[in-house]
């Protein structure tokens, strides 16, 4: 027994060994000490705020300023007012240390395409996880050049609202990114931008007035996981342009001008589980639209900014994973095998359309559906047995049709 109690506190010893290990070294804190010395022996002023600080940086050239804000081992915030690309030379060399989160916000890139990383240098940030660069509007565009020395970064949001066209080659040094965030730009995607990050899962290309995506675009991105595509303008899309992208689970095609779609556009998609086409234009969809999908879980297909009065057969049958169908997009008809097969569909949500009934054997499948909501639509009657195979159902909204009576 004795050996035992010793074998497992030498066993809990040697896991917080190696947990620890693996936490980061923070060789370096930021201390209120280092900004009274700040304030003492430079131009810029240094303040203590509870848990962070705050340092003002005038610049005597440009009559700017920066203004940064450190939180020790958790965030550096750097904000510019009126600062030009040759002022980063006035910010003090510091020794801030470990650091997850760097923002940079309205400020100019460094000029002569000096790298990124030598401001993180001269700040003394170390293992930056997450960078988020919101690029004044008036600076010069970004270049590879400005993201070389990142190599090991693996999370970067970039705003450059006044650069239409990215170098095909911007990304080159930064293979270990897993998470992009491109959205609220102005961008036209080339069929090499992303080619240089095959590490990539998460990619936010929403609200960028995209009008189509190249195909191939996505080649390189066998990781990728998470592709945002919201509040653009595309209006068809084809399988090419998913090319490369198989492992997609999540993809977004909200608030876009699509109005149909090709029958195979998600056919090299096979492992897709949610869909949203939401505030879309489509008339029309094709039969055997998801007859690839066969673990999607989720559809959304909500304020369609047209009518789009039916849908194909068997649009969503046989898929055994779907567990979430959201319609609302004025439908006025369904046909009866819709959801045939598709038996582990929990929720249905098709209110506020132009139904006025549904087949008899609508939900012949949807055993384990426990909340359907029907409410606001033109309902008169509903076949006698057509909640016989709901057994589980615990939710169901009926309100604001035109139903007198309802068979048990």
């Amino acid at each position: 027994m004795n050996n035992l109690k010793i074998f497992r506190c030498f066993y809990i010893r040697f896991l917080l060994l190696m947990f620890a290990r693996q936490l980061p070294r923070i060789d370096a804190v930021f201390t209120p000490e280092n900004c009274k010395t700040l304030s003492a022996d430079s131009n810029c002023q240094c303040t203590t705020e509870l848990a962070h600080f705050e340092i003002e940086c005038a610049s005597a050239k440009s009559n700017g300023k920066f203004n940064l804000r450190i939180g020790p081992g958790k965030n550096v915030k750097i904000e510019c007012e009126d600062i030009a690309p040759e002022d980063y030379e006035i910010l003090p060399k510091l020794k801030i240390g470990y650091t997850k989160i760097v923002l940079i916000k309205q400020c100019p890139l460094p000029h002569n395409e000096q790298p990124i990383a030598k401001l993180f240098t001269q700040l003394g940030v170390e293992r930056v996880n997450y960078f988020a660069y919101a690029i004044d509007e008036s600076s010069d565009n970004i270049t590879q050049q400005h993201l070389s020395g990142l190599e090991k970064l693996q999370h970067l949001r970039l705003s450059v609202k006044s650069q239409k066209c990215l170098p095909y080659n911007l990304f080159e040094n930064l293979k270990s990114l897993i998470w992009l965030d491109l959205r609220s730009n102005n961008l036209t995607l080339n069929d090499s931008l992303l080619e240089a990050l095959p590490n990539l899962t998460y990619l936010d290309l929403g609200h960028n007035f995209l009008e189509h995506l190249p195909e191939g675009v996505f080649k390189n991105q066998q990781k990728l996981q998470h592709l945002n595509l919201w509040s653009n303008r595309l209006r068809t899309l084809t399988k090419e342009a998913f090319r490369g992208a198989g492992q997609l689970v999540l993809l977004d095609l909200s608030s876009n001008e699509i109005e149909s779609f090709e029958h195979d556009v998600f056919s090299l998609l096979g492992s897709l589980r949610s869909v949203d086409l939401n505030m879309n234009k489509i008339h029309e969809l094709p039969g055997g639209l998801f007859a690839q999908n066969k673990y999607l879980t989720e559809f959304r297909l909500v304020n369609n900014k047209v009518r789009l009065k039916t849908l194909p057969p068997a649009l969503f049958a046989n898929l055994t994973f779907l567990e979430e169908v959201r319609l609302i997009c004025g439908l006025e008809q369904v046909p009866a095998d819709l959801f045939a097969n598709a038996t582990k569909l929990t929720n249905i949500t098709m209110k506020n359309n132009m139904l006025n009934t549904l087949p008899e054997n609508f939900f012949k499948y949807q055993h384990n559906l426990y909340d359907l909501d029907l409410s606001n639509n033109r309902l008169e009657n509903l076949p006698e047995s057509i909640f016989g195979f709901t057994t589980n159902l615990i939710e169901l909204r009926l309100s604001h049709n035109r139903l007198v009576d309802i068979s048990r």
